[in-house]
This record gives structure tokens, C-alpha cells and sequence, in this order.
């Protein structure tokens, strides 16, 4: 059982991004299809492979200023306000 990934919690997740990512962004990310969640008895898990990847994603999204994860690391405002 060694060789399975280890589960983390979206919450544990968010403390891993060093608390700045919290448990909502992460599910809307999933929402979007830049992180792979897996959901156990109604709970959401993600591994670390999982946030390397949505990383990733998001690093190179960022380079085509399309997506999401590029929108809101640009600090892009929506709505009446922009």
C-alpha cells in the first residue's frame, strides 16, 4: 500500500500552496479542468502530483493569457469595476 499516492484534503492542499490557494479556488480549478480531483464518499482528495500538474497548467496558460489561472495571476478585475 506503500505505493499508492498520498490523499490530501483540499484543505491540506491549500497549506501545501503555503495557504494562498484555499479549498474553494482549488475546487473551481477543478471546475475548469486544470486540477484532477478524486472524490471518495463525497469528499474531494487531490495528490501532490495532482498540484504539480495543475502548476504546470497554469504556468503554461499563463504564456497564452487564456485561461483563468493566467487572469488571476495578472490580477484582472471582471465586471462593472474593470
Amino acid at each position: 500500500m506503500s505505493d499508492l499516492p498520498r490523499l490530501l484534503t483540499l484543505q491540506e492542499a491549500s497549506a501545501k500552496l503555503g495557504g494562498k490557494i484555499k479549498p474553494r479556488a482549488l475546487r473551481t480549478e477543478a471546475r475548469h479542468g486544470r486540477l484532477h480531483l478524486t472524490r471518495i464518499a463525497g469528499k474531494d482528495f487531490v495528490t501532490e502530483s495532482d498540484l504539480g500538474e495543475m502548476l504546470t497548467r497554469c504556468r503554461a496558460a499563463r504564456k497564452d493569457l487564456g485561461s483563468g489561472c493566467s487572469n488571476a495571476a495578472a490580477g484582472s478585475q471582471h465586471g462593472s469595476f474593470s
